[in-house]
C-alpha cells in the first residue's frame, strides 16, 4: 500500500508545484499586458487632450479676432450713419 501513497503523493506534489508556476506565470504576463494596455490608453488620452487644447487656443484665437472685426464694422457703420444724417 505504501509503495502507491509515495508515488501519488509525488505526483501530486509535483502538479501543484507546477500548477502555481504556470499560474504565477500567466498572471504576470496578464499584468503587464494590462498595464501595458492603461499606460497605452493614457497616451491616447493626453494626445487627444493635447489636441483639444492646440483646438480650442485656435478658436479662441478665431473670436477674438471675429470680435476686433466686429467691433471695427460696428465703429465704420456708425461712421457711415453720421455721414449719412449729415447729407
Amino acid at each position: 500500500m505504501f509503495d502507491i501513497v509515495n508515488p501519488v503523493l509525488g505526483y501530486m506534489v509535483c502538479t501543484l508545484v507546477l500548477g502555481g508556476i504556470f499560474g504565477w506565470a500567466i498572471w504576470g504576463l496578464g499584468n503587464s499586458k494590462k498595464h501595458q494596455t492603461l499606460t497605452s490608453e493614457a497616451e491616447f488620452w493626453e494626445a487627444n487632450l493635447n489636441q483639444a487644447r492646440r483646438e480650442r487656443d485656435i478658436n479662441l484665437t478665431e473670436i477674438e479676432t471675429l470680435k476686433e472685426e466686429k467691433a471695427s464694422l460696428k465703429k465704420r457703420l456708425k461712421a457711415q450713419d453720421k455721414t449719412e444724417d449729415k447729407t
